[in-house]
């Protein structure tokens, strides 16, 4: 028989787990992907000083000391009605509504959830009959940065009874039977208020299935460099879970639009796989430079497809 610590036996369960489909019902199923790309992203500390200067005005970069990251907010809930919400706890300087994640996954389907209806119209044919649809998520995908015009204000909106109970929003649940009889009913939905000082990463989501590691980290280097950003390097942290003989994969922009790649082994057979993993997350050293990265990353393209970034 084969000794199974025998290394190429191992090597050979590895290679054939790796291309094992999961489960939707996974513990990875908020992703919905096997493995996420694992980028540590490093900037030129003597820039980045000066591009926060340059590119974004004082007053639009926020100080991590007083900012917050507010999520799980209402779909339906507007600008003003979470600004109020959160001036119970001081005067606001800064305030975004982030709703990139909302805007990608309505890009996923064309078709809205009979939940967001309102006005009880049919979402779809013209019998008017509604079909049932399901309650709200428990988590939204909305969420807003805010920075507070003093620590107090920053202090009192992360208690830590706000951090684990959450600040409660009314919302209007409206779900159809089998009949289409049109039901709602008024919930309360809590948005939790997180110090951004714990804020260093991004998440990018909608590669495509073809697209290679090396072309993801080149076009995140590009869009940084290109719009203003210091000299940076992006280094692939999980190689083999993405494409086994990769070793080691490193890109690198000099700021003035070029970038290069080193990459172990230098050389590697062509790529017959897919990438294994839609999506993945960047690592910074600061919120300043997760914020700054953000707003360059607008816009992403890999291999012609948008890219969300949040």
């Amino acid at each position: 028989g084969v000794d199974p610590l025998d290394p190429s036996a191992v090597e050979a369960r590895r290679a054939a787990a790796a291309t094992k489909p999961r489960p939707r019902d996974s513990e990875l199923r908020p992703l919905h992907e096997w493995r996420v790309m694992d980028i540590d992203v490093a900037f030129a500390a003597e820039g980045l000083a000066n591009t926060a200067t340059s590119s974004t005005s004082a007053s639009s970069l926020p100080a991590w000391e007083r900012t917050i990251i507010f999520s799980n907010l209402p779909p339906e809930a507007t600008a003003d009605q979470i600004r109020k919400a959160l001036e119970y706890c001081g005067p606001l300087q800064y305030f975004e509504m982030c709703s990139e994640w909302i805007d990608w996954s309505a890009s996923l389907s064309s078709k809205q959830p009979v939940a967001n209806l309102e006005d009880g119209e049919a979402a779809g044919g013209s019998s008017g009959v509604q079909q049932p649809s399901s309650p709200s998520p428990r988590y939204t995908m909305l969420y807003a940065i805010a920075e507070f015009a003093t620590p107090e204000g920053h202090s009192n909106a992360t208690r830590e009874a706000l951090r684990v109970f959450g600040i409660l929003f009314g919302e209007v649940e409206v779900s159809f039977t089998k009949s289409g009889k049109r039901k709602s009913r008024r919930v309360a939905r809590p948005a939790f208020p997180q110090a951004a000082a714990a804020k260093h990463s991004l998440l990018l989501r909608g590669f495509p299935w073809y697209s290679r590691p090396r072309v993801v980290l080149e076009e995140c280097a590009r869009k940084l460099d290109g719009e203003g950003l210091p000299a940076c390097t992006l280094q692939l942290m999980n190689c083999p879970a993405h494409w086994l003989p990769l070793e080691s994969l490193a890109v690198m922009s000099d700021g003035d639009g070029s970038v290069s790649t080193q990459q172990s082994p230098p050389s590697l057979e062509p790529w017959g796989g897919s990438l294994s993993s839609l999506a993945a997350v960047l690592r910074f050293r600061s919120f300043q430079e997760a914020f700054l990265a953000r707003q360059a990353l607008q816009g992403l393209r890999v291999d012609g497809r948008s890219v969300a970034c949040g």
